[in-house]
């Protein structure tokens, strides 16, 4: 009886009552016995049709079902909803039961299963994390390279206006001295023009005072 309610089902009850002899469940007994088989239930499958529940603790109606389920949702023996539409229980979460001797192996090697998939998991992490690791460094670097780049660019512009202004401002002195130049040659050729005039002018009076004597 003890092993019934460590890790037993109601139907393991109904399958040895005659072995059981003299003892038997009391209705509040079965009743705790029927919420922890469907907690059993839980831990097999997620979702439990109501068919199997109804056979599992040998139960006439969906009413009886009903009262149970909430009563076992109500002492926090599982997280539940009853779902009419699709006539099956959908379980959340169920608490953990004692474990037979015999379910000790299979628990292992579930235990051993998930380990292998974690370190699996692990390692995939890492991988990626080194790999994402591996870009970041392979961006900085592309981006101080095109850093350097555009320096490089900026000190060349820089370097060609500068020279162009020199050359500007050596045209433009250049410019002038011509400019001067011209002007001084101008200058000269005015003068000369001023004293031929004035030349002329002091002939035409000697020639004029000759006449006269």
């Amino acid at each position: 009886m003890l092993e019934l309610f460590a890790y037993g089902r109601y139907s393991d009850y109904r399958k040895r009552h005659e072995a059981l002899q003299p003892a038997t469940l009391t209705e509040k007994q079965a009743r705790k016995l029927k919420q922890l088989s469907i907690v059993a239930l839980a831990h097999e499958s997620r979702v439990i049709p109501y068919s199997v529940l109804l056979a599992e603790l040998e139960l006439a109606t969906l009413r009886e079902l009903e009262d149970v389920v909430i009563d076992a949702i109500y002492r926090d023996l599982l997280v539940a909803k009853l779902d009419h539409a699709s006539s099956q229980l959908e379980v959340a979460h169920a608490i953990g039961r004692d474990v037979r001797l015999s379910d000790v192996a299979a628990m292992v090697r579930t235990v051993s299963a998930w380990t292998t998939r974690a370190e699996e998991l692990l390692r995939a992490l890492e991988q990626q994390a080194q790999r994402a690791k591996a870009t970041a460094s392979e961006h900085a670097q592309h981006e101080q390279l095109l850093q350097t780049r555009l320096e490089e660019m900026r000190a060349a512009v820089k370097t060609s206006i500068e020279a162009d202004s020199e050359s500007a401002m050596q045209l433009q002195m250049q410019g002038g001295g011509m400019m001067a130049n011209m002007m001084g040659m101008m200058g000269m050729m005015g003068d000369d023009r001023g004293q031929k005039k004035k030349d002329a002018k002091a002939g035409k009076g000697g020639q004029h005072a000759r006449h006269m004597h």
